[in-house]
């Protein structure tokens, strides 16, 4: 019942009283203005010069870390706060344990700090906080509830899974990786000594051996390639949601969600750039999903509430986002770039927007046809399927990963085999360390 209501019943129940002339109910009806007016002055001050200082132990950690956030509230006036309820607010899909939410006695100029631990299950970019409090009056007639100011970030980064063998199509010559097409040698690989041939030039002549045996030999270098890789990555979230439907209905199919789906297309991507760059070669990275820390709001202004909902509200708040362009990391290699992309893979979320086949058609021309495309899907509908075709026509070496998706892997395979188009069906972690089923 808020003070307003309590207030006309005071005075219905005044009116009444002096109608029916009962001499003591009037004083009753004073008395409970009177605590009427204590509690709402004691509503109004609960919260005032009360102020929140928080501290996370990391910003960054790796799946299956934890991490402690610690919280300290100080009463900075000379009054006590009779009760007091403090609840920081978490992310849906992490977990925690400790005090996360405390009620408690403030004494004038006193402070009270309470902890709890965060358990990085899930990739992501996560906002941790801010903290909500709820006070009021000895009776709790009066309630007040203001929402802090300050958050913790955590960026969690996505699982690197090892990749044994790479037989993904490349065309690049001079590079780190064996390849059964002979196009080109590799001076810095060397296979054997073989005699000299008239035409062979001085820097390939084996010394040592033609010393030892005599007669002239030259060195023979094995043939390599460089693999460059551009990855492309759909965070279509209806693509994902239909996928998984699909597979829900296919007899014998596992039970799986579209975000774990969608998570798994992240892991992926970040183990086939991981490859890349551990041989030193370019990898680069496009997407049309969407940057978390674009959603998050940049600053929240500290203030009172008048219902829990509404300060949840606040807490929660997030920016609204209607960019269209995609999230692009341009190929480049070294250890800048991994941390790039691994920061770029933690921030990830699927987004309703573009969708993979308009990413294509929208972006490719920029795109270097030297490095090998890996675009990895939920689906395979026609108007992807045209344009992967189209891909292959404007001179790209192609290779699609169509993750947990029986049905449209096998038509997806038939069509695009006649443009030579490897198709990789991904089920599980398991299933990249057999990337080389896309023979070259």
């Amino acid at each position: 019942m808020t003070a307003f209501r309590i207030v006309i019943l005071c005075v219905a129940l005044l009116l009444l009283a002096y109608w029916l002339r009962i001499e003591f109910f009037p004083y009753a009806v004073y008395a409970m203005l009177g605590v009427l007016v204590i509690s709402l002055l004691m509503g109004r001050s609960a919260l005032q010069k009360v102020e929140l200082e928080r501290h996370c132990s990391r910003a960054k950690a790796e799946i299956g870390e934890n991490a402690t956030v610690s919280i300290e509230v100080r009463n900075r006036k000379a009054l006590p706060i009779p009760w007091l309820i403090i609840e920081d607010v978490m992310p849906r899909r992490l977990e925690s344990d400790g005090e996360r939410a405390l009620a408690l006695l403030m004494l004038p100029f006193g402070r009270k700090s309470m902890k709890y631990r965060v358990h990085c299950k899930y990739r992501g970019y996560h906002q941790i906080g801010p903290t909500v409090l709820e006070s009021g009056d000895f009776f709790g007639l009066v309630r007040r509830f203001l929402t802090g100011s300050e958050r913790s970030f955590i960026t969690v980064y996505p699982k690197v899974v090892p990749i044994g063998h790479w037989g993904i199509r490349t065309r690049r010559p001079i590079g780190e990786v064996i390849v059964r097409q002979r196009l080109h040698e590799d001076p810095t690989r060397l296979a054997g000594v073989r005699y000299y041939q008239r035409g062979d030039p001085l820097n390939r002549i084996h010394w040592p051996a033609t010393a030892r045996t005599g007669e002239l030999h030259s060195r023979v270098y094995e043939h390599s390639t460089l693999i460059g890789a551009n990855i492309v990555l759909d965070l279509h979230q209806p693509s994902w949601e239909t996928a998984s439907e699909k597979q829900v209905g296919t007899p014998g199919a596992p039970p799986t969600d579209w975000f774990d789906n969608s998570e798994f297309a992240i892991t992926v991507a970040a183990s086939l750039a991981a490859f890349v760059i551990e041989q030193k070669q370019c990898a680069g990275f496009i997407t049309n999903g969407g940057d978390a820390a674009e959603r998050v709001r940049k600053e929240i202004v500290a203030g009172g509430s008048e219902t829990r909902t509404e300060a949840m509200e606040i807490a929660r708040e997030e920016e609204a986002v209607d960019r269209l362009r995609p999230v692009e990391v341009p190929p480049q290699k070294g250890d800048v770039q991994w941390a790039q992309l691994m920061e770029t893979f933690a921030h990830l979320e699927v987004r309703e927007g573009l969708t993979c086949a308009q990413l294509i058609s929208d972006e490719y021309e920029g795109w270097p046809r030297e490095a090998s495309l890996l675009i990895i899907v939920p689906a395979l509908g026609p108007g992807l399927l045209q344009q992967i075709a189209r891909l292959r026509d404007a001179g790209f070496l192609v290779t699609v990963f169509v993750i947990r998706n029986e049905e449209d892997y096998i038509v997806g395979r038939a069509r695009l085999a006649a443009e030579h188009i490897d198709v990789v069906h991904l089920r599980t972690e398991r299933d990249l360390d057999q990337v080389a089923v896309a023979a070259l």
